[in-house]
């Protein structure tokens, strides 16, 4: 095996014993307004409507979605059976018929090429060994004209998370029982034997994962460059009236949907941001792909995750999206 297979195989392992997030239908439908204004910051509202791929699929955190959009094809794809129990009760739970469950791997999934309208990763090609590789991998399936959109770990925002994480390492070395025993020593709120199973996996999550790597917006958009994409959006969106744009859907869309609290403190601060920017002249703009951040926007923003990353509890950040370029 090798040392590639070996970390990846180690992920595995963790999150078939860890399910990664535990979430409620309630849950899923607080978070709707939030992912809704982000397919719209990244151009892809209308290819939700079609066959649209999620690697990494997990329990099935984004399952209202497809729901809202009426998802012609939702595939998604997962390493861990456990994870796709969860998903596969999601998927009833929000009626969405729709769905495929599929046990693949990111590095080598079982689809023709250019099957997709579109492809989402949502914080996992930060935890393979060649983040690059797995992306390639979701061009390959996805169409001409198609969009690829992902998240990864941003390092200005992750700073005082990986000091975190290398405290846990020193301390309890590569066995994930002593990493989570020890990140519950440093960093929990209650005994081991009181915690909840979503506050366990929660704690799994942050400190015991194998392999975690971050990655900066300018190098973001090389990967674009490098895997034959255009950049078609972010979000939140870099450039500040694309921004106010995206907040202004937010606070919109919170109000339609009915999704007007918060159960974290960061979706309240975003959601009390977003009512607030509803003062401001409205910012609509037509769908379609953004103007390519400057290194002015990317080191603005990167400026203000480095701030907000001494929190440590939240992994912010922007989602990137791009277009797989027509055949000519």
């Amino acid at each position: 095996m090798q040392p590639g297979q070996s970390s990846e195989k180690a992920v595995f392992d963790l999150y078939r014993n860890y399910p990664f997030p535990q979430t409620t239908p309630e849950e899923r439908r607080e978070l709707l307004a939030f992912q809704i204004a982000k397919y719209r910051a990244l151009g892809v509202e209308e290819a939700w409507k079609g066959r649209v791929l999620e690697v990494g699929c997990g329990t099935g955190r984004t399952m209202a979605v497809p729901r809202h959009f009426g998802t012609r094809q939702y595939v998604g794809i997962d390493q861990s059976e456990a994870s796709l129990q969860y998903a596969k009760k999601a998927s009833i739970d929000d009626g969405v018929s729709a769905f495929q469950p599929l046990a693949a791997s990111l590095f080598n999934m079982p689809f023709p090429d250019n099957t997709f309208d579109l492809c989402v990763c949502w914080g996992v090609l930060h935890c393979t060994p060649e983040p690059i590789k797995g992306l390639r991998e979701m061009v390959r399936v996805c169409r001409p004209g198609g969009f690829v959109a992902f998240f990864v770990f941003n390092p200005y925002a992750h700073w005082r998370h990986e000091i975190q994480r290398w405290r846990v390492r020193r301390k309890a070395g590569d066995d994930i029982h002593a990493r989570f025993r020890e990140a519950n020593r440093i960093y929990g709120h209650k005994p081991i034997d009181q915690l909840t199973p979503p506050e366990v996996v929660q704690l799994v999550d942050r400190y015991c994962v194998p392999i975690e790597s971050t990655h900066s917006y300018g190098e973001l958009l090389s990967w674009l460059d490098q895997t034959g994409m255009d950049y078609w959006g972010t979000s939140p969106p870099l450039r500040m009236r694309d921004f106010l744009n995206y907040m202004q859907n937010v606070a919109s869309l919170s109000e339609e949907l009915g999704t007007t609290g918060g159960r974290t403190r960061f979706v309240r601060f975003m959601k009390g941001l977003a009512r607030a920017s509803r003062r401001l002249p409205s910012t609509k703009r037509a769908a379609g792909a953004s103007s390519r951040p400057t290194l002015l926007h990317r080191a603005f923003w990167q400026a203000l995750l480095a701030w907000n990353g001494r929190r440590s509890d939240q992994s912010v950040g922007s989602s990137f999206c791009g277009r797989k370029r027509p055949v000519s």
